[in-house]
């Protein structure tokens, strides 16, 4: 009876550590698909700088914020993406680049996700039913390299944070003009205040554009607060 009770403790031990091994031999297989998974990412194959990158559920009705950040992605060059969001079904993306020229690529799938490729053939004018990006042209006027942009909503209390609008591998150099894009939409307005710095200590400020009616600001010398 004691021979055949040691035996039974024996095989449940043995079986509980064929269950453990088990265990231990799946999480190492789903760990080991997890880490070969390639990392999505976007490709630049157009000729010229993308400078935002907007992401959104296919068919949604606005866009994330910028997903590039302080990144700026040259013509050849890859950035990592967001990874796969669990809920999501197909995946739109929306680019800027150096010229103001928006890129839209819709119905993106899983697959797909993992190399989205922004070529020529993409550009277009908007992307209905979505989110617009206003935009206005800032010349420089100053005489001065511009090193920062913010802006704010007319009556705000506060230029809102992390709005660094101009392109973050260089300044803006005098008699220079670049593109801006602001989310109107996000805003809910059209009109402005806009600051400017530059690298010696100089704050410019214009107040109360209306970048639907101004499509191009300049900052001057006389802007100085």
């Amino acid at each position: 009876m004691a021979e055949r009770s040691k035996r039974q403790v024996f095989l449940i031990r043995a079986a509980t550590a064929l269950c453990v091994l088990l265990i231990l031999l799946i999480l190492g297989w789903l760990a080991a698909q997890f880490l070969s998974a390639p990392s999505p990412v976007v490709m630049n194959e157009s000729v010229q700088p993308i400078y935002y990158l907007h992401i959104s559920d296919d068919g949604g009705d606005s866009w994330q914020h910028d997903v590039l950040g302080a990144e700026v992605l040259l013509p050849g060059e890859v950035a990592p993406l967001p990874h796969w969001p669990a809920e999501a079904g197909r995946l739109a993306v929306k680019a800027i680049d150096a010229q103001g020229r928006e890129f839209l690529r819709s119905g993106i799938s899983y697959d797909s996700w993992q190399q989205v490729r922004l070529t020529e053939q993409q550009v277009v004018s908007g992307a209905p039913g979505r989110r617009e990006l206003g935009w206005f042209s800032v010349y420089n006027a100053a005489h001065v390299p511009l090193l920062y942009l913010h802006v704010s909503p007319v009556g705000a209390d506060r230029w809102l944070d992390g709005e660094q609008l101009l392109p973050p591998t260089r300044p803006l150099l005098p008699n220079e003009r670049q593109q801006v894009y602001i989310d109107t939409d996000e805003y809910g307005t059209t009109r402005y205040d806009i600051l400017a710095e530059d690298g010696i200590g100089n704050r410019y400020v214009r107040w109360d554009v209306n970048i639907q009616l101004q499509s191009e600001v300049e900052i001057r010398i006389q802007d100085i607060r």
